[in-house]
């Protein structure tokens, strides 16, 4: 998400301000890629897989993990990653109404950061719009949850419709 969306995001923000967007309009491609995907940070994604694969060692250590577990693990972070973008590109949107969103990238990671709490301290409604409304809960939360095992599959099948839904709003 930093390597490849961080950057042209927030660019599209300052486009949107400065009146640049209307260039990026005209051209014969599809407008939400290319406001997302102009701009690479490359030093970031070295730093995604050493953090990628100290987990994976972690993870290959620590709990006895099958192929299919850790294949359906790797498409909900997929997903989780989709429903990041979703909900980063809303609040991108954003600046079509406020004027001036310089801090964007600081909002959408304090929001993020619900996510990164632990799972089980959510309870009845904020569980639902923390899970199914908002995914920011179980961005994190879900692919560790099926690599425990403690997650139902009606929950990850509403996981899945939220993300999507939530791709599709931002669209």
């Amino acid at each position: 998400l930093r390597t490849f969306i961080t950057p042209s995001i927030v660019d599209f923000a300052q486009s949107i301000r400065l009146g640049r967007l209307d260039l990026l309009l005209t051209k014969p491609v599809d407008t939400q890629f290319m406001t997302s995907c102009q701009k690479l940070n490359l030093i970031r994604s070295l730093r995604g897989f050493l953090m990628f694969g100290f987990l994976v060692l972690y993870i290959q250590h620590s709990y006895p993990i099958t192929i299919p577990t850790a294949a359906l693990a790797f498409v909900f972070g997929i997903l989780g990653v989709v429903g990041m973008y979703a909900l980063y590109y809303i609040l991108a949107t954003t600046s079509f109404w406020l004027e001036n969103i310089w801090n964007l990238e600081k909002i959408f990671f304090s929001m993020l950061e619900v996510g990164k709490q632990p799972f089980d301290i959510y309870q009845g409604p904020l569980r639902l719009i923390a899970l199914y409304i908002i995914p920011v809960a179980g961005i994190g939360a879900i692919p560790t949850l099926i690599i425990l095992h403690r997650i139902s599959p009606l929950s990850l099948i509403f996981f899945a419709i939220a993300t999507i839904s939530l791709f599709i709003f931002s669209r």
